[in-house]
Formats: structure tokens, sequence, C-alpha cells
């Protein structure tokens, strides 16, 4: 290389200098070009699985549903999820170790994050300062915020299925407290028919020209006297199943 005058060398080093700044301009471009796309990529994986948790099949089990759709929207190779609740672990895709579920239910119980095998993570699942499980993930690259927010995501999935099944309890126990007030109601009210027949009687015999005496006295009055206790108890009865029932 001859470069004969002078000028020329203080040309070729602008050259130079321009190239290497544009060079590392377009690098530091493409970088945060990428940055955007991966951003992108998760925020919109992140809307796709908060939107198939809000569709998620009732008659079928949150954890397992949960599992699937974080394999499925954020193309993981496998996942596991701990249930502390119930105390049921969900896997699907290349999770099938048994030393994993151990890993789950430590993480679960002092929400430490671990890493197993080195190619899986597990992350504790809390709902305020309340832990409620835990999550396994195997190679899956992503940020620490979709992280922090895909856990969130799931609590709050675990959290409306045991809202749900608590809601189912307490409506079958209100049917269930109504069906007895009702078949109480329906009791009493068959003993009342008998119950005035008895005292009608009694009455009619103990006030009646031939009143009996010596030992029927007896026998009359006392079962005047139960066939009133029996009124009474009935009359209790109803008034605690309509109490019961509003």
């Amino acid at each position: 290389l001859n470069v004969a005058d002078p000028h020329n060398w203080v040309a070729l080093v602008a050259f130079l200098v321009t190239s290497v700044v544009v060079g590392h301009l377009s690098n530091r471009l493409k970088r945060q070009t990428a940055e955007i796309a991966g951003r992108q990529r998760e925020t919109e994986q992140l809307y796709a699985f908060s939107k198939a948790m809000l569709l998620m099949d009732t008659s079928l089990p949150a954890g397992l549903q949960t599992a699937e759709r974080v394999a499925e929207t954020f193309q993981c190779a496998g996942v596991s999820l701990f249930d502390s609740s119930s105390g049921n672990i969900y896997k699907t895709g290349a999770i099938r170790e048994t030393e994993i579920d151990e890993s789950l239910k430590r993480t679960a119980g002092d929400g430490t994050r671990r890493t197993v095998k080195g190619d899986t993570v597990i992350l504790p699942i809390a709902l305020g300062s309340r832990p409620i499980g835990s999550l396994a993930l195997k190679h899956l690259t992503c940020s620490e915020g979709v992280l922090r927010a895909l856990v969130n995501l799931v609590a709050i999935a675990l959290e409306r299925e045991q809202s749900a099944s608590i809601a189912s309890q307490a409506e079958a126990a209100r049917q269930s407290q109504e069906f007895k007030s009702t078949l109480l109601d329906a009791i009493a009210h068959e003993f009342k028919t008998p119950l005035t027949s008895i005292k009608a009687a009694s009455t009619s015999i103990l006030s009646g020209s031939l009143r009996p005496t010596g030992p029927l006295r007896e026998l009359a009055d006392i079962i005047d006297e139960e066939a009133d206790r029996l009124t009474t108890l009935v009359t209790d009865a109803v008034r605690i199943s309509q109490i019961e029932a509003g």
C-alpha cells in the first residue's frame, strides 16, 4: 500500500474511523431492534396466555390447563405446576423426572428460586405474601420481567379455581340447608293433622258426658298433655324452618 500524498493519509484515517463508528451504530441499532422485537413477542405471549386463562374449561383442573397453556404459549419444552392447596402436581411436555416433585414442594414451602439440571428453573408462586405453589419451566428463554408476570398470572389462575371451588361448596351447602328446611316444614305440617285429631279426641273424652274415672281418667289426661307438648314441638319446628329459609 503506497500513499503518496499526506492528505490521503488523513482521508484514509477518516474513512476508517467513520466505518468503525457506522459499524458500531449499525450493530447497536440491530441489537435494539432485536430487543424491541423480543419485548413485543413477549408482550404478545403474555396477552395470549392471559386470554387463554380467561377461557379455561371449568370442568377440568385449572392446574393442568395452566401447565399446558404455558408450554404452548411460551414454546417451553416442559412445564410442571404444584398446587399447594390440593397437593397435586400437573406435568406436561418433557418434564417427567420424579426428583422435580421434591424441588417443587421445597420451593413452594420456602419461596426460594431453584435451578435443576441446568436447564429447568423452579419459581415460587405466591399471592401477596402467601405461597400457593411453584412452577417448573424447562428450556424457557425470556426476560426476568416476563417470568414475574407469568408467575403472577398463574397465581391468579390458581386462586380463581380455589375461589370457584369455595363458592360451589357454599352453594351446595345452601341448597342442602334449604332442602332440610323444606323437609322439616313438610314433616311438621304432616304431624299437625294427626295431632289435631288426637287433641280433639282427648278433649272430647275429658269433657264429655261419659267422663272416664280412675286409671282411664289418668291415661286420658296423659294423652291430652302429651298431645299439647307434641303440638308445641311441631310449631317450634315450623318456626325454625321459616327462620332458616329467611
